[in-house]
């Protein structure tokens, strides 16, 4: 046993020299550890601070982009308000527009209708002249027989006894009293006159006979045929008689005179007459139809804002980009000028399509073009927007 405790104690020694090289070593590697979990743990500690603010980041995103949804969808309600209110103006706009087209049909029609008669009118007016030069030529004709029957009715009244031409004498004086009259030349028109011209032949003819007839039986006897003949037949033609042949050929023609001068002042009359009714006519439908045009003129004003309006709707919100903000705020847009502009180029359109449509036959179908209103139309507030409840479905049907 003595033997073997030297070897014991050696190895012991040697064991607890390889327990402490062991205890250093592990220690060694604990600390090593310690220290790499150190360093693990402050790497894990950053990834943590990185995931935290990157989860903040994360919700703060999340909840900006609930805000824009919110935004997105009162913007697209409020678009489909405006949809529903711009469809409802146009329906009315149109209805108007079809009643206005329907007022000037009508007043075309009836300014055609007043044209018409005022050409009728003019046709009657110019048959009632001519018939008027017609009888005014006759009464001429009728006033160089009287002359021609009075100078032999002279030479016959004085080659007959006394009571013997009372029949003539009754026929000239009642010639004479409807000749003086002032209403020949107006009765000519309604009542014309006639002239018998046998009638007036027989009786120059009687007192031709009845000069050179030298009995007084046969004188007596055409006497009284030429009074039944003038009782019958009555008085054929307008004379005023006078003993002189040349002052009864003076007097005739300042007769003629007179009724062409009362004639021709009847015309100038009628003429005027005529003239101002038809200028009134024409004056009030022309106020009519300028009335009218301004009425169109309007209403196409505001379709065209609406279709502006309904245009800008279809095409969604734009958000403008940083340089055209600075543009809008620095100065003005290269776009301005041309939308300044374009109000003359709708102002003349719209004046080309009234024309067009004054042009139009009544019988064919107007056309009209939609024109794209400017940027610069009537909007439609949040204030008058019409309510429109959840799940409501807008239908747009064809007008």
């Amino acid at each position: 046993m003595d033997q073997h405790s030297p070897i014991v104690a050696t190895d012991f020694l040697e064991y607890v020299a390889f327990l402490e090289d062991e205890l250093e070593r592990r220690k060694l590697q604990m600390d090593a550890a310690q220290s790499k979990h150190d360093d693990e743990k402050a790497c894990l500690k950053a990834q943590k601070e990185v995931a935290l603010d990157r989860l903040r980041e994360a919700r703060e995103e999340s909840l900006s982009l609930k805000n824009v949804d919110a935004q997105t969808k009162s913007m697209v309600y409020d678009m489909k308000n405006d949809f529903f209110e711009t469809g409802c103006l146009l329906e009315e706009e149109l209805k108007r527009e079809k009643v206005l087209e329907e007022k000037v049909h009508s007043l075309e029609v009836e300014l055609e209708m007043r044209n018409n008669l005022l050409d009728h009118r003019w046709r009657r007016h110019e048959k009632a002249r001519k018939q008027l030069e017609k009888e005014n030529a006759i009464l001429k004709k009728k006033a160089t027989l009287g002359w021609m029957l009075g100078c032999l009715s002279e030479v016959y009244m004085l080659s007959e006894p006394k009571g013997a031409a009372s029949s003539l004498l009754k026929m000239v004086r009642s010639i004479q009293r409807e000749l003086e009259s002032e209403n020949v030349v107006a009765d000519c028109i309604n009542d014309p006159l006639h002239v018998k011209l046998e009638h007036v032949e027989r009786e120059i003819s009687r007192l031709i006979q009845c000069v050179k007839a030298a009995p007084h039986s046969n004188d007596s006897k055409n006497n009284q045929s030429s009074k039944n003949r003038s009782e019958e037949e009555g008085p054929c033609f307008f004379i005023t008689v006078r003993k002189a042949n040349h002052k009864g050929e003076g007097v005739m023609s300042k007769a003629g005179d007179m009724q062409e001068e009362k004639g021709d002042n009847v015309r100038e009359e009628v003429d005027e007459k005529e003239s101002k009714t038809r200028r009134q006519q024409q004056q009030e439908v022309e106020e009519k139809l300028q009335s009218t045009q301004e009425e169109i003129k309007q209403t196409l004003g505001r379709l065209e804002a609406s279709m502006g309006q309904l245009l800008e709707g279809k095409q969604g919100p734009q958000v403008p980009s940083p340089a055209q903000e600075q543009q809008q705020e620095g100065g003005d847009p290269p776009h301005q000028a041309s939308e300044e502009q374009q109000p003359h180029v709708q102002e003349r359109s719209i004046d080309d399509l009234i024309l067009s449509r004054a042009r139009m036959p009544s019988g064919k179908k107007k056309t009209r073009k939609a024109k794209q209103a400017a940027p610069s139309a009537a909007t439609v507030t949040n204030n008058t927007k019409p309510f429109l409840p959840a799940g409501h479905r807008l239908s747009w049907g064809r007008v």
